[in-house]
């Protein structure tokens, strides 16, 4: 069993490696994982990877990669050589694409790819302006099962969906919720969101959580209270 801390991914969404290391600093008693995304990755590099790493801290790097199946294969293999553990790659991005990305992984690389399948502040209004003709569960569903036949055994979805990713997957799919906001916290730019209680008790192994803890007045405070209601969710499956 995976503790309440290693359940917390902490989104590093800022874009200078001090800011990222006093994120860190304050929060590393509370989660064991941070998320290096878009906006740091593309300010600092691999440096903002390594400071995950000098605070023996696991790596979620998402950087949802959707290009031709060799481009992605040659970014999977310098996030391995940079001890990523998690990985984000684009399930839109075709069967073609998944099925290298899963054959460059192979079966001893610790690595995990994780199929992003809808983003979570798309509406299904939204979905269905850009073409689409299923909701937005009949589209991860769809998108999540093609990853999982080349072999893609990690996801990224809504916590709205994850009871739908579970029962379709079973234990073998590790579920990782964004969109998660705790009791009273504003939506932002999020459409499809939960609480960190809900998101566990729908499935998911791990949440994704920013902006709520990294610009609380409090940060130390906030993250506390986002593992009192992942505990919470933990307890309710019990």
């Amino acid at each position: 069993m995976t503790s309440p801390q290693d359940r917390l991914i902490i989104a590093l969404d800022v874009n200078t490696l001090q800011a990222a290391k006093k994120i860190i600093d304050e929060t590393s008693d509370f989660c064991t994982t941070y998320k290096v995304g878009l906006e740091l990755f593309s300010a600092c590099g691999p440096a903002a990877i390594n400071l995950v790493k000098q605070a023996k801290a696991r790596v979620f790097l998402d950087l949802k990669l959707h290009d031709i199946p060799q481009t992605v294969s040659a970014a999977i293999r310098q996030a391995v050589a940079q001890d990523v553990d998690f990985l984000t790659i684009h399930a839109l991005g075709g069967s073609v694409m998944l099925k290298k990305a899963s054959q460059e992984i192979g079966l001893q690389c610790k690595l995990r790819l994780l199929a992003v399948s809808v983003l979570t502040h798309h509406s299904d209004a939204e979905i269905k302006s850009m073409g689409f003709t299923q909701t937005s569960l009949e589209l991860v569903l769809n998108l999540l099962q093609q990853a999982y036949q080349t072999g893609i055994r990690g996801c990224v979805c809504s916590p709205l969906e994850a009871p739908a990713v579970r029962a379709a997957f079973g234990p073998h799919m590790t579920i990782i919720c964004p969109g998660v906001r705790p009791n009273g916290s504003a939506s932002n730019d999020q459409s499809r969101i939960a609480t960190p209680t809900m998101a566990i008790q729908n499935g998911a192994d791990h949440i994704v959580v920013g902006r709520p803890i990294t610009q609380a007045a409090n940060i130390k405070q906030a993250a506390a209270s986002v593992l009192r209601e992942i505990q919470e969710g933990l307890y309710a499956k019990k």
